[in-house]
């Protein structure tokens, strides 16, 4: 017989459906990144490039009563009350980039001519 999987923290008000108080995510009105770096040349158009910086992400996020059926899936709720306002949550972390970029030559060339 297979057991059906339920996470410890579904909390059951009954035998037919899950309840559980938790922030759902609702939206992302700031993204940036700062960032100081160098850019090493290793061919003709090949170069690889380093930076390290900070970055600030924003969250609005909100809490609500989300219900699941009992027997499916916990990330398919049907239903979601929301409770309160959305709220911010600000994020700052630092970031490292490592990269690898070619540069493609968009002149055109004349051909060499040669003196007789």
């Amino acid at each position: 017989m297979e057991e059906e999987y339920f996470p410890l923290e579904f909390f059951m008000f009954s035998y037919d459906t899950w309840h559980r108080e938790l922030n759902i995510y609702h939206s992302t009105p700031l993204i940036g990144d700062l960032l100081v770096g160098c850019d090493f040349r290793l061919y003709k158009g090949l170069s690889v490039n380093a930076s390290f910086g900070y970055g600030l992400r924003v969250l609005k996020i909100q809490y609500a009563r989300v219900t699941f059926p009992a027997g499916q899936h916990p990330l398919a709720p049907v239903y979601e009350e929301k409770i309160g306002r959305p709220y911010s949550l600000v994020l700052n972390y630092m970031t490292i980039q490592l990269g690898l970029s070619y540069a493609f030559d968009t002149h055109k060339r004349k051909p060499k001519t040669e003196m007789p």
